[in-house]
C-alpha cells in the first residue's frame, strides 16, 4: 500500500553515467591500463569539461603505440602496489610524457587537492615537456599542466601535473619539508646523476617514510638501476621495451686532431653517400654549435641534395626547439643535421635520426676546493653516455654511429659509468640547503656517492665566514634568509647588503646577471668574428674600474629595447639574448623574494649621485665576495685566497688597473683569469669583514703582507725579494699541475 510513496526503480543503462565523467569507475590505487585507455578515449576531457578536438584524437592515436602506453598495465600494477617504482626505457619510450599521464588518471591528484611532480635535471626540458603534455591533454600550459624552474613559475592552484627542475623542488622543500602538496614525485633521468637529482633522492627516501600517502617513481634511460634498488631496498623494475633497430658503430683510424674540420667532412660524406635519414652531431659549446651550422650551410654547393643544419642547445627558447625538432617538412625530401650538446643524449627525442657523429668528448666543470674555483675541461665520454649517444639513432630504421676516435682510445680512456656531478661540483649552495632542511651533519649524510670531504669542509668553511653558519655548524638567521634567495650564498649576502649601501635596485639587476653568467655565456665570441665581438663589447663598458657596472648597463639597455629591437641589438653587440631574457626573469624572482623577506624594500633608499652608486655597489660586493679579492703585482693580479697570479678575463672592459679588486670568478683554463672585477678600497676589507682579515691570524702569504702594506707601506718590502717570488710561483705551478691531473 505504500508502494506509490517509494521511488520507482529502473534498470541502469550506460546513458545514466554523466556524459562528461571520463573518470567514472576509476578507483585510485586500483586503476588498470585498460581503464586509462577507455578514459582517454572519452569525447569529453575530465579536466576541462570540454569536448576534445580531432587533433586530440590524432595525438592519442600516434602515442598509443609508445612502450609506456603499450605496457600501461605492467606499470600501473607496480605503481599501485609499491611506494617506490623504478622504470627504465630507451629515449622515446614515453617515460617523460606518458608515465605522468598514466599517473594522473590512476592517482587523480586533482580530486585530492594535490599534484604530481615530474622532476627534470634540465630547465629547458621542464618547459618543453610541459608544453608537449599540455598539447596532448588539450589543456592550457600553466593551468592543469605547468612547469616551474628557479627563475620561472607557470603553475596555478588547479595545476595537477607540474614539470619542474630538481633544484626548484629542493628549494620548495625549504618551506614545505615533506612536500605536502604532492601525491606523487617522479624523478626523471636519474641516470644523469645531476647534483640536485642525487640530493633529492637522498632527501625523498626520508620523506616517503614519513608521508604515508606520497609515492615515488624513478625513471632512467639505462637498464642498470641496481644503485637505486639498493638505496631504497626494492627489487625489480618496469622495463619499457619497443621496436629497436640495429645501430652499427664505426671508429676512426686515429683520434681527431681537427674536430670541426673532421666533423664537417663526415657530415658531407654521409650526406652524399648514405641512405636517407637525419644526422645528429654532438658538440659541447653553444658557439661551436652555431659556427659549424654556419659552415654546413656554406659547404653545400648548388646542385647537391638540400641539407639543413639545425642548432639545438639548452640556451635556446623551448618553442624554437620544438618548432625545429618536430617541424613537418614540406616540399622535396631533404636531410637535416641536428648539431646538439648532450641534450639529445637522453632528454630530447628526435625520431628521424639515422646517423650519429660522436667526437668522444664532453665538457665538465671541475671544482677545486683549494682554489675555490672551477675549470671547464674536455673529458672522454664515459661508456654509458657513449651508448646513449649511439642509440639516439635507430628509432625508425637501422642506424650508424661514427666515433671520431679509435676503438682502442674509446675502450681504454673512457670510464665505464657516468660521473656523478656531486663528485666534481662546488657544493656551497647544496650544503646550505641540506643544513636548512635539517641535515645535522653533511659530512656523514647518506649520499648515493659521498662527495670529496675537502669540498664539503670547504663549503662549511665559506658559509661560516659568510655568517650563514655558527661555530657549531647550525644555520643562523642570516643563513636562513640566504637560503631563501635562489642565487649562490656569496651573491645572496651581497644582495642583502645592497639596501644599506643605497644600491638595492641596481644590485637586483647585477645579481641576476651574475647568476645567469654562472650557467651560460652572456658575451658571445663566434670563432670567425672574435675581433668584431671584442670591439662591440668594449662599447658596452661604462666604467673604467668596474665590470659590474658594465653588466648593469647591458641589463638596463636590453630591458629598455627588448620588445622592439632586442634581437637585433644583441646580435649587433654579440650578446646572448637567451641569457639576457633569463636575467630579466631572475631579477623579478629576486625582487619578489626580497620583498617577502623585507616589505620595506618596496621603497629603498637610493644613492644621490652616480659616484655614490658605484661606491655602494662595490661595497655591497665586498660584503658577499670578500674571500674573492686580489691585488695588483705589476702586470698581473694575485688572489688573496691562495696567491694565484692571474690576469683579467677577456670579457673585462676595465681600462684602468686598480690596485685592489673584488672578482666574481677565478677561471683556471686555459690560463688563470679574474672574471667580472670591480675596484675596491682595501680598507673596506678590515671594515666589512674584520674577522676574516685579522692580520694576526692570517697565514703567512704574499697577499697578507700586501694587505698589511696598505696600512703600513713599508711592510711589503719584507716579501719583495727573489726567494719569496719563486715560492709563490712554485706554489701556483703545483696547483696547476694538480688541477690538470685530478
Amino acid at each position: 500500500m505504500f508502494r506509490h510513496f517509494l521511488p520507482q526503480r529502473r534498470k541502469v543503462s550506460a546513458d545514466d553515467i554523466p556524459f562528461d565523467d571520463a573518470l567514472h569507475g576509476l578507483v585510485p590505487s586500483q586503476v588498470t591500463g585498460h581503464q586509462v585507455k577507455r578514459a582517454q578515449a572519452h569525447s569529453i576531457s575530465p579536466f576541462t569539461k570540454r569536448r576534445y578536438t580531432p587533433r586530440y584524437k590524432e595525438l592519442l592515436s600516434s602515442r598509443s603505440s609508445l612502450p609506456a602506453n603499450a605496457q600501461a598495465d605492467e606499470f600501473l600494477r607496480s605503481f599501485n602496489q609499491r611506494k617506490v617504482t623504478l622504470v627504465t626505457g630507451a629515449v622515446g619510450a614515453g617515460k617523460t610524457t606518458q608515465i605522468p599521464q598514466l599517473i594522473i588518471y590512476a592517482d587523480m591528484p586533482h580530486k585530492k587537492g594535490k599534484a604530481v611532480a615530474c622532476v627534470q635535471p634540465r630547465k629547458i626540458m621542464a618547459a618543453i615537456q610541459a608544453h608537449r603534455v599540455a598539447q596532448e591533454l588539450e589543456v592550457p600550459v600553466g593551468e592543469h599542466v605547468g612547469y616551474a624552474t628557479v627563475s620561472e613559475n607557470r603553475t596555478t592552484r588547479q595545476t595537477m601535473l607540474v614539470y619542474l627542475t630538481d633544484e626548484a623542488l629542493v628549494r620548495e622543500m625549504l618551506s614545505d619539508r615533506y612536500l605536502s602538496k604532492y601525491s606523487v614525485i617522479i624523478l626523471d633521468d636519474v641516470h644523469e646523476r645531476s647534483l640536485y637529482s642525487d640530493i633529492l633522492i637522498c632527501l625523498l627516501r626520508d620523506v616517503i617514510r614519513k608521508q604515508s600517502d606520497l609515492k615515488l617513481v624513478l625513471m632512467s634511460a639505462l637498464d642498470d638501476v641496481s644503485l637505486f634498488e639498493d638505496y631504497f631496498g626494492v627489487r625489480g623494475h618496469v622495463r619499457l621495451t619497443g621496436v629497436e633497430y640495429t645501430v652499427s658503430t664505426h671508429y676512426a683510424r686515429e683520434p681527431s686532431t681537427a674536430l670541426i674540420d673532421d666533423a664537417l667532412g663526415l657530415v658531407t660524406d654521409i650526406h652524399l653517400t648514405q641512405e636517407a635519414g637525419d644526422i645528429l652531431l654532438f658538440l659541447t659549446e653553444d658557439e661551436e654549435i652555431q659556427h659549424i651550422c654556419k659552415l654546413i650551410h656554406e659547404t653545400v654547393e648548388p646542385g647537391l641534395p638540400p641539407l639543413t643544419a639545425i642548432p639545438v642547445h639548452e640556451h635556446m627558447r623551448p618553442a624554437d626547439i620544438q618548432a625545429k625538432v618536430y617541424a613537418t617538412l614540406h616540399g622535396p625530401p631533404q636531410r637535416r643535421v641536428f648539431v646538439c650538446n648532450d641534450l639529445a643524449k637522453s632528454a630530447l627525442f628526435i625520431p628521424s635520426i639515422a646517423f650519429v657523429i660522436d667526437p668522444g668528448f664532453s665538457k665538465r666543470q671541475i671544482y677545486d676546493p683549494a682554489l675555490r674555483a672551477s675549470t671547464s675541461r674536455l673529458i672522454p665520454t664515459d661508456k654509458e653516455s657513449g651508448s646513449l649517444r649511439k642509440h639516439a639513432a635507430g628509432h625508425l630504421r637501422p642506424g650508424k654511429c661514427f666515433r671520431l676516435l679509435s676503438r682502442e682510445d674509446y675502450h681504454e680512456n673512457s670510464e665505464d659509468e657516468i660521473l656523478p656531478e656531486i663528485l666534481t661540483a662546488d657544493l656551497t649552495s647544496a650544503v646550505l640547503h641540506l643544513i636548512g632542511l635539517g641535515v645535522k651533519n653533511v659530512l656523514t649524510f647518506s649520499y648515493l656517492d659521498p662527495p670529496p670531504p675537502g669540498v664539503l669542509e670547504g663549503a662549511i668553511d665559506l658559509l661560516t665566514h659568510l655568517k650563514a653558519l655558527d661555530s657549531a655548524g647550525r644555520l643562523t638567521r642570516l643563513g636562513e634568509t640566504m637560503a631563501k634567495l635562489p642565487v649562490a650564498p656569496q651573491l645572496a649576502k651581497a644582495l642583502m647588503a645592497a639596501p644599506k649601501c643605497c644600491c638595492y635596485r641596481e644590485m637586483l639587476k647585477i645579481s641576476a646577471m651574475l647568476h645567469v653568467q654562472y650557467r651560460q655565456e652572456i658575451f658571445r665570441r663566434p670563432p670567425d668574428l672574435e675581433e668584431e665581438a671584442e670591439m662591440a663589447h668594449k662599447l658596452l663598458s661604462t666604467s673604467p674600474t668596474s665590470d659590474h657596472m658594465t653588466l648593469l648597463n647591458i641589463y638596463n639597455t636590453y630591458s629598455r629595447i627588448k620588445d622592439r629591437h632586442g634581437r637585433s641589438w644583441t646580435d649587433k653587440m654579440f650578446l646572448s639574448q637567451a641569457a639576457l631574457e633569463e636575467a630579466v626573469l631572475m631579477r623579478d624572482v629576486l625582487e619578489k623574494t626580497m620583498l617577502r623577506i623585507d616589505p620595506s624594500l618596496a621603497s629603498p633608499t637610493e644613492a644621490p649621485t652616480a659616484a655614490h652608486l658605484q661606491r655602494g655597489i662595490a661595497r655591497s660586493l665586498v660584503y658577499g665576495f670578500f674571500t674573492q679579492v686580489a691585488h695588483r703585482e705589476g702586470d698581473t693580479y694575485m688572489t688573496f685566497q691562495n696567491d694565484v697570479p692571474a690576469t683579467l678575463h677577456v670579457d673585462s672592459g676595465l681600462e684602468a688597473t686598480p690596485d685592489w679588486v673584488v672578482y666574481d670568478q677565478l677561471v683556471l683554463s686555459p690560463d688563470p683569469t679574474l672574471r667580472t672585477v670591480t675596484a675596491i678600497d682595501p680598507g673596506w676589507l678590515f671594515e666589512l669583514a674584520p674577522e676574516y682579515f685579522n692580520l694576526r691570524y692570517l697565514p703567512e702569504t704574499h697577499s697578507k703582507y700586501a694587505l698589511g702594506a696598505t696600512l703600513q707601506p713599508g711592510l711589503l718590502s719584507r716579501v719583495q725579494h727573489e726567494a719569496d717570488v719563486k715560492a709563490v710561483t712554485e706554489r701556483f705551478e703545483y696547483f696547476t699541475v694538480h688541477d690538470h691531473h685530478t
